[in-house]
């Protein structure tokens, strides 16, 4: 990667101070890239694509997607050359993230597919909650990319959370689970699917309940779950005012005592 030098260039956006200082995001860069001159790629390429990330990070902030994407893609590039999935897979999402936002959703697509094979064959080498977190990690992009239009992300998202949320310990880590469940809420929601997104929401609010620090998480996750049961609440009106005794199967959220053994799927 050609290191570009800051001097007379066009200023990033994120003013600090007057006009003639660099902002923010040019001195950030400043600090990255002068720690990129002092990294030796061959003898360290994991520092050295951790930089590029961090590079990849400001330029994202400050909405230069294409100069992004290329710095993603060359921290990919050195972090492959160590081996290390944990460390791989969240450029390769931050990578697919910024390909979707810059409307490149094929590339997108074939991205977050190379980070979802990379956790799947070498997933095993990572820590238990760390291999979560970034499953979870990739299916928040898999979702944004299913609110492109993109045929089965949402599918692909909701297999991905599963697999985080079989990682999480409930009893230990009920934080983390619960908003795994509250994720997968959202990709039912997002797809019509009310009753299973009502019994994801419902355990995610069981278990934010019981987790030390919920004062953002469990208010959110009862918002999303009060908003669900509001349209069932309208599909109920609509569908008595026609003189219907009970909703369309599948559509009708099941009892609680029956909600509340099931796994999501």
């Amino acid at each position: 990667m050609e290191l570009a030098s800051t001097e007379g260039s066009h200023k990033m956006p994120g003013r600090r101070g007057s006009p003639q200082e660099p902002s923010w995001f040019d001195q950030a860069l400043a600090a990255f890239q002068e720690a990129l001159e002092l990294v030796d790629r061959e003898k360290d390429p994991g520092l050295y694509g951790m930089v590029l990330h961090e590079i990849a990070d400001v330029e994202t902030a400050a909405g230069d997607l294409q100069a992004a994407a290329a710095s993603y893609r060359d921290a990919a590039k050195y972090k492959r050359l160590v081996g290390d999935p944990g460390d791989l897979a969240p450029t390769l999402v931050a990578l697919g993230t910024c390909l979707i936002h810059a409307d490149e959703p094929t590339e997108a697509r074939s991205t977050l597919d190379q980070a979802k094979e990379l956790l799947s064959k070498e997933g095993s080498k990572i820590e238990r909650r760390l291999r979560a977190i970034r499953l979870q990690e990739l299916g928040r992009a898999y979702e944004e990319l299913g609110g492109r239009k993109q045929p089965d992300a949402y599918g692909e998202a909701l297999t991905v959370y599963t697999a985080a949320l079989e990682l999480v310990d409930a009893e230990t880590d009920p934080g983390f689970y619960g908003t795994v469940l509250q994720d997968i809420g959202d990709v039912h929601t997002a797809e019509g699917r009310l009753s299973e997104a009502v019994v994801a929401y419902e355990k995610a609010v069981e278990h934010l309940r019981r987790a030390e620090d919920t004062s953002e998480r469990l208010p959110l996750a009862l918002v999303s779950l009060g908003r669900v049961r509001r349209r069932f609440g309208t599909l109920d009106q609509r569908i008595l005012a026609d003189g219907v005794q009970e909703l369309p199967p599948g559509s009708a959220p099941q009892s609680s005592d029956f909600r509340g053994s099931e796994r999501p799927e």
